[in-house]
């Protein structure tokens, strides 16, 4: 079995407004999908998923059924209503420092070794809690001149889709950003099928269907 997957919700019972958990767990996102892509698949004898409850009920013991396990942290509705005036640095922070003691709750549980866990979230620190990755390889033009790679930047409220155009040289040529979307990997996902050139001065990223695309003419720019 391999964790492949962490969620972190709120769970402090119906006093809190529904947009107010969805808020938390998007915002979230950028952080958690960070450690997950760089942690990558930890084989274990427990959990495919963690799902990490943030409220009042920290003292409910950890409880894992047909691989998806349930963990408590402390988090009450003042640290909530502090949690809003933070920066997206300092939420960025607060989200790591949740999933780490998550972590360590589970670790302590099952005995896992933390090593692989603390290499992670210090990787993120020295990343600057930057979320930047890019997406497959770069795609060649047809006349081999160019090679076009998508970064995606997730941030707290957003994720963009960069297009970078290179030269043989590797020297950026130009730079846009193709899309934003909401910073979750069911809405952003969909627009994820295939980056392609249609012609030596035309890329489109392609979504998962098939059925729709980005069009980028670069003519002005390439000849």
């Amino acid at each position: 079995m391999y964790l492949r997957n962490i969620d972190l919700m709120l769970d402090l019972g119906k006093s809190i407004r529904l947009e107010h958990n969805r808020d938390f767990m998007t915002g979230s996102r950028c952080i958690v999908s960070m450690f997950e892509r760089l942690l990558g698949r930890y084989k274990n004898d427990v959990c495919k998923k963690i799902n990490m409850h943030c409220g009042n009920n920290a003292e409910r013991p950890i409880k894992t059924v047909d691989g998806f396990c349930d963990v408590y942290l402390d988090f009450t509705e003042s640290d909530l209503k502090n949690f809003k005036f933070k920066g997206d640095y300092e939420k960025k922070v607060a989200y790591l420092e949740l999933l780490m003691n998550g972590i360590k709750k589970v670790s302590n549980e099952y005995g896992w070794d933390t090593k692989i866990f603390e290499d992670v979230y210090n990787q993120i620190i020295q990343l600057n809690y930057e979320n930047m990755w890019q997406w497959k390889k770069a795609v060649c033009s047809p006349s081999r001149k160019y090679k076009a790679e998508l970064i995606l930047e997730h941030e707290i409220p957003y994720i963009h889709f960069n297009l970078i155009i290179k030269d043989k040289n590797n020297e950026i040529l130009t730079e846009r950003i193709l899309l934003s979307e909401i910073p979750d990997e069911y809405s952003y996902a969909y627009h994820l099928g295939k980056l392609k050139w249609l012609s030596n001065y035309e890329i489109a990223l392609i979504n998962r269907l098939n059925s729709q695309m980005i069009v980028v003419n670069l003519e002005n720019i390439l000849s």
